[in-house]
């Protein structure tokens, strides 16, 4: 018995009934309660253990293409990257060079910066990566899938494209000097003050593309398609557009000094006029099959000529600047 202090009248407690209290704890734990209490214990025991496990095969996984780092054939290193672009773990700045991956699934990689140069990625699996400033000289990317890829910046020099989809690819400001793109489906491709000097280009599809500002000098575009295309202020210096299509293509202040514009197809005497140094391009000759080469007709080109300075209805309405 105890007192309460205020009224000092005595406060009873009821005494334990351990009987009561163990019917009680039989009620709340039953053992269907026990079994979900169970299940749930286990189902979260389970799922703690595959992160686990699958936190240690990542690790093991990037150890593995740390390990092959610079050589052709390392086994496993293509099930470690599908592994970890699944799991969409970054490969940023991964030396990849000289790797044998062709055929490999890495859609949505991230290689930002990665070192591909010399790199086998023949009919790869690479749409919506990212692969902004990575290194990709001398690339075999022959049949690769590269459409909606991030290539800004990107280094391309000498790689083989030829046949690849790049249909969306963001290629602005990379470097593809002598890169092979023929046949190539750059669909509305960004490639805004691209370098393509000397790229062979012949029979790619460029319509719809944006080539603004892009250099193209030396350039081979032999039957490509220009539809709809933006070449303005590209440099095209010497560049082969013979048989190309340029069905509505831009060629505002587009450099056409000693570009090949022979038997080409849908362009107006508008579309050359908007562009600087016209009077300089080849537009009439033929194709030598000895030497595989088009020679001007020097006569019909100037008769060519002649009628497009004529026709002043072609003119463009402003001032060009050529000299900018």
């Amino acid at each position: 018995m105890s007192y309460n202090c205020q009224d000092r009248r005595p406060v009873h407690k009821p005494k334990l009934n351990l009987t009561t209290a163990s019917s009680e704890l039989r009620d709340q734990f039953s053992p269907k309660s026990l079994g979900i209490f169970f299940s749930l214990f286990l189902m979260g025991t389970a799922i703690v253990s595959y992160y686990v496990v699958r936190e240690i095969q990542l690790r093991a996984a990037r150890q593995l293409i740390q390990n092959c780092a610079g050589q052709e054939n390392c086994t496993g290193r293509i099930d470690a990257l599908e592994r970890l672009v699944k799991a969409k773990r970054s490969l940023q700045s991964s030396d990849l060079s000289q790797a044998q991956l062709s055929g490999a699934n890495l859609s949505s990689a991230q290689l930002q910066d990665a070192d591909l140069s010399g790199a086998n990625l023949s009919s790869a699996q690479l749409q919506d990566a990212d692969l902004s400033g990575a290194r990709l000289s001398n690339a075999q990317l022959n049949f690769t899938n590269l459409t909606h890829a991030k290539l800004s910046e990107a280094q391309l020099d000498r790689a083989d494209l030829s046949s690849a989809s790049l249909y969306f690819a963001d290629l602005n400001y990379a470097n593809l000097n002598y890169a092979r793109l023929n046949y190539a489906q750059l669909n509305y491709a960004h490639l805004s003050h691209a370098s393509l000097d000397s790229a062979d280009l012949n029979y790619t599809d460029l319509s719809g593309a944006n080539l603004d500002s892009a250099d193209l000098y030396h350039a081979s575009l032999d039957s490509a398609d220009l539809n709809y295309t933006d070449l303005s202020r590209a440099n095209l210096d010497s560049a082969d557009l013979n048989l190309a299509n340029f069905y509505h293509a831009n060629l505002e202040q587009a450099n056409l000094y000693h570009a090949n514009l022979i038997e080409v197809h849908n362009l107006t005497p508008a579309q050359i006029k908007s562009a600087c140094y016209w009077e300089t391009a080849m537009y009439r000759g033929d194709f030598d099959n000895e030497k595989k080469i088009w020679l001007v007709d020097e006569k019909l080109n100037q008769q060519y000529l002649e009628q497009l300075k004529q026709d002043k209805a072609s003119n463009p309405k402003h001032p060009l600047n050529c000299h900018s």
